[in-house]
């Protein structure tokens, strides 16, 4: 968890999120296509989960899971669309990922996971790998539709 894990709240029509350690943003309920969460290998000195909502095919947000607020803006959310919001990688210390929302994608992958190696003569003699995540197909196909 990190210093500042943020807040995030349903207010009206508007998912909100602030925090003073990640990018601060606001979206419409209605422009929200895909929810899911994520997790990755930065724990337990960073936030390594997250709440993360599909606009579009070249967009996500993400929130952290540990954001003040999260209970009841998942019940909110969850009332709103007519469904339970179950968030089911908790224990997960790996990069992870699952669809939670729309009903007809739950529990299939949101994103993919590639290993990058570095470009660098200095960075392949430290073997620092990076992670670049992507939609996975399933995500893009449903918002390409």
């Amino acid at each position: 968890m990190s210093e500042d894990s943020g807040q995030i709240e349903l207010d009206g029509d508007v998912i909100r999120y602030t925090s003073s350690t990640y990018s601060a943003w606001t979206i419409r309920v209605e422009d929200v296509r895909i929810i899911g969460e994520a997790t990755n290998q930065n724990g337990p000195f960073a936030d390594d989960y997250f709440l993360c909502f599909a606009t579009g095919p070249a967009m996500w947000h993400e929130a952290s899971f540990y954001a003040a607020g999260r209970d009841p803006f998942l019940a909110a959310l969850g009332a709103r669309l007519g469904v339970t919001l179950q968030l089911d990688l908790t224990s997960s210390a790996d990069f992870a990922s699952r669809i939670l929302w729309p009903l007809e994608l739950a529990d299939m992958p949101m994103f993919k996971y590639e290993d990058v190696r570095p470009k660098t003569i200095v960075g392949r003699m430290i073997g620092s790998m990076q992670n670049k995540q992507t939609y996975s197909d399933f995500v893009l196909a449903a918002l390409n539709k």
